[in-house]
């Protein structure tokens, strides 16, 4: 077995690639012999797992990791620091998969555990996780409420910030309200320019992508659109193809490349069912699905659908990359 506390550097050293192989023994190792290590290595993975398609084994993996600490080594201060990242990547993969409640339950088992140790940021970050949940549900009223209240802990700690001024954005799209939505978007896009990853860049270039898409700009959705599945391509992310190949195939359905959107939907099942993913609510695409099998019939979507979802993943993104270019040069504007 490789050594447990050179896998936890490379964990640390956001070389996951390198620890991924080794991983699940090293965890072992830990539960019997340092607990905290084994917390530290869960917390850690939460978006290691997303993007490299590995959602059900790392949920597990965390969970088997909280469930292991008892009572009596919840009471070591160590152990008590360590457990609210923990808590946290179990909520957020729970949600990931599209299981509400153990979503919700991690969630404010986080924070919980967060504000005995008074770690605000990481309470923040678990009421984000919430306003994700509401989302999810529709609720657009309990989206600003979670969102304004990990807005109100994160302090200036950047991570907590971002997830809260995206929920926000999310709140007012949900609500309705096209317009405080972009500028909220835009405004968490500034942030994330100055403060985060090219991932979290390019989520957020997708959203607004999918905003110009609702207002009729395809050509402006499109470009964006393939701005941010590129750099998913690019860093290996499972969650963000899965979440950016649906915005494509509803773009395609709008232009009237019914059977490009019918593969496109069959390309995000499959790879989406591979990796553990349920992707997030996209109603546009909910209902670009139903126009491609209306148009199509039945029999011909399900050929594209079955197509779609015998493509390896770069051939469905080569696919989805050439669709937004095609509705890009055509600068068309749909209804």
């Amino acid at each position: 077995m490789a050594d447990p506390y050179a896998v936890l550097a490379q964990v640390e050293a956001d070389d996951f690639a390198a620890a991924a192989a080794n991983v699940e023994p090293a965890i072992d190792y830990f539960l019997e012999h340092d607990r905290v290590a084994a917390l530290r290595v869960v917390a850690a993975l939460a978006g290691y797992w997303q993007d490299a398609g590995r959602v059900d084994e790392g949920r597990a993996l965390t969970e088997r990791a909280i469930k292991s600490m008892h009572r009596r080594a919840t009471r070591d201060a160590a152990v008590a620091a360590a457990m609210p990242r923990a808590l946290l990547a179990a909520s957020e993969l729970a949600f990931r998969q599209g299981d509400q409640q153990m979503a919700i339950k991690r969630a404010r088992d986080t924070i919980r555990a967060a504000v005995l140790v008074e770690d605000y940021p990481t309470a923040a970050l678990a009421h984000t996780d919430l306003a994700r949940v509401a989302y999810r549900a529709g609720n657009a009223a309990d989206i600003e409420k979670h969102a304004r209240k990990a807005l109100e802990m994160a302090g200036d700690d950047s991570l907590a910030r971002r997830g809260a001024l995206h929920m926000l954005a999310w709140a007012a799209h949900t609500a309705g309200d096209l317009d405080e939505a972009e500028r909220r978007f835009e405004e968490s896009l500034a942030y994330r320019r100055q403060h985060g990853s090219r991932l979290s860049v390019a989520v957020e270039i997708a959203n607004l992508g999918d905003l110009a898409a609702e207002r009729g700009d395809l050509g402006r959705a499109a470009a964006m659109l393939e701005e941010a599945l590129a750099v998913g391509q690019e860093i290996d992310s499972r969650y963000m193809i899965v979440n950016t190949l649906p915005s494509v195939a509803a773009l395609a359905v709008r232009a009237d490349m019914f059977a490009e959107g019918a593969r496109l939907f069959g390309a995000t099942d499959s790879i989406a069912n591979a990796a553990g993913l349920v992707p997030d609510p996209n109603s546009d695409a909910d209902e670009a699905r139903g126009q491609a099998r209306d148009h199509l019939g039945d029999a011909d979507f399900a050929l594209e659908l079955a197509g779609g979802g015998s493509l390896a993943t770069d051939d469905a993104v080569a696919l989805a990359l050439s669709v937004a270019r095609r509705i890009e040069k055509s600068g068309l504007r749909g209804p």
